[in-house]
């Protein structure tokens, strides 16, 4: 490669030379074995091979990275419900419904660690850390409400509680004015 193409690369650019190329060349792709233009490929960013892109199709590609997280999610799922892969509330087995649970509630906390996208990844990547359920997502619901429930209700008790030592608090200054009470606090 020339000077101008192995800049263009380093900044992530397609190089000048592989613009020309890019539709008239052809690369077999490992995956499907299909003989497909350069487009049809993503750029490798190590920089390997001999146009620069990656060995598989964007076709290819996809699929594997769909059963890539598929099978992250199932590993999760078969470590923290023990190899049952059910609802540890319910005992619901259908895979698609389940999802995991942070037991302390911190799972805002830990979206904000990690995307979204990653957390199964890092799960496995931190070898398994405690604290997480497995459940189906009508119990996780049940759950949250539950929770969300009990701190309305808790919030709740509290300013009827506050109000009440307010009204109490003003009671008390009015019947100590009048002199028919005594001041209480």
């Amino acid at each position: 490669m020339c000077s101008a193409c192995v800049a263009a690369q380093r900044e992530g650019r397609t190089p000048p030379v592989m613009r020309h190329t890019e539709t008239t060349t052809l690369k077999v792709c490992n995956g499907c074995h299909q003989r497909l233009p350069l487009s049809d490929f993503h750029l490798d960013r190590r920089g390997g091979g001999k146009y620069g892109r990656q060995g598989r199709c964007r076709a290819c590609m996809k699929v594997r990275m769909a059963e890539y997280q598929r099978d992250t999610r199932l590993r999760v799922l078969r470590h923290y419900s023990g190899g049952s892969m059910q609802c540890a509330c319910c005992g619901e087995s259908e895979v698609d419904f389940l999802g995991i649970d942070h037991i302390d509630g911190d799972g805002a906390q830990h979206r904000r660690e990690v995307r979204p996208s990653a957390i199964y990844r890092s799960l496995i990547k931190l070898h398994f850390p405690s604290g997480i359920q497995i459940l189906c997502h009508n119990c996780w619901q049940r759950g949250f409400m539950a929770r969300a429930h009990t701190k309305t209700r808790m919030a709740g008790t509290r300013q009827r509680k506050a109000a009440r030592q307010r009204q109490t608090l003003a009671i008390s200054v009015r019947s100590a004015c009048s002199g028919k009470y005594p001041l209480r606090m």
